[in-house]
């Protein structure tokens, strides 16, 4: 699907959503399946822990609908060196969560800041073929 395409097949199922017809749901669907490709951190959260000393993040669909090809950027400074990680997770179900390790160590004594951010993520169904957008 093209850009302009999906722009204007995303205005239109918001239109219908915002209707409140008998379409609306098959509509509001529609909608994430595009937007999650063009916005993916608007349906997925992620979350930084700590657990071992090591960095953790927590990953959750807060919708009903799966997705796959999960990727999450992590921002690490620890004492004041940068580290970054990618992590991807293959699926994600409908209103799941899960809790990715990083890799990333520290010592207990260690000044740790960390962020993380969804870059990616694309819909479990016919639109999965599309191309995906990964953000800097």
């Amino acid at each position: 699907m093209q850009e302009g395409d999906r722009k204007y097949a995303k205005s239109l199922f918001r239109s219908v959503v915002e209707a409140n017809g008998e379409f609306r749901q098959a509509a509001y669907k529609n909608f994430i399946m595009l937007d999650v490709v063009d916005a993916p951190w608007r349906y997925i959260t992620v979350e930084p822990f700590f657990e071992n000393r090591q960095v953790i993040v927590k990953v959750e669909n807060s919708t009903g609908y799966a997705f796959q090809n999960i990727e999450v950027r992590i921002a690490a400074k620890i004492n004041g060196n940068q580290v970054y990680r990618r992590l991807q997770e293959k699926r994600l179900p409908a209103h799941a969560l899960v809790a990715l390790e990083s890799g990333i160590h520290y010592r207990e004594e260690d000044s740790v800041e960390v962020e993380v951010r969804v870059m990616r993520a694309n819909p479990v169904n016919s639109y999965s073929s599309q191309p995906y957008r990964s953000y800097p």
